[in-house]
């Protein structure tokens, strides 16, 4: 197998990882709602209760996030691949907010009703690296409704978990 270079190596290598979608979404200083589809987002520790995600410096969220904006980190469920798709795709601002329950916190944080779990954070410190930053944020607030399924990403596809049966099922 020839190996092109360590970076294209990594993005192969990277495919194989199984990971949750999630969509990070905020409200811009001038009101219109934004959401990028990420499969980075991790807790980074209890005390205080924060997460992180890495957004490319040429995102649309970039400047929001660096005005310390407060987003909003959704954990899709399974039947929630639109969303995943629209935030990914060439649209912009409020083009992106066509599919799912979304909705509003009082401070104007979008997030999705209908996710397996919504994370609302204060943005607290921003880290450049190479082509990134990393955003880690304080939670303010998580959204845990009951029965819901992750949507999950492999190899460049969208899955959810295969069902389990009844001698399976915890």
């Amino acid at each position: 197998m020839s190996h092109p270079s360590p970076a294209a190596d990594l993005m192969a290598a990277m495919r194989r990882f199984a990971s949750t979608v999630t969509v990070i979404a905020l409200r811009d200083a001038d009101g219109t709602r934004n959401a990028i589809t990420a499969t980075s987002p991790t807790s980074v520790s209890m005390d205080p209760p924060s997460m992180l995600f890495c957004v490319h410096r040429d995102s649309s969220l970039r400047a929001a996030l660096a005005d310390g904006r407060p987003f909003s980190v959704n954990i899709l469920a399974a039947n929630q691949e639109e969303v995943a798709r629209l935030c990914s795709s060439k649209l912009r601002g409020e083009e992106r907010f066509t599919a799912g329950d979304w909705r509003a916190e009082a401070d104007g944080v979008p997030y999705l009703g209908d996710a397996e779990a919504a994370v609302i954070c204060t943005t607290a410190q921003i880290v450049p690296f190479g082509t990134h930053d990393i955003v880690i944020g304080t939670v303010d607030l998580v959204h845990l409704p009951e029965g819901r399924e992750p949507l999950l990403y492999h190899g460049g596809r969208y899955a959810a978990l295969a069902p389990c049966s009844a001698e399976d099922c915890p």
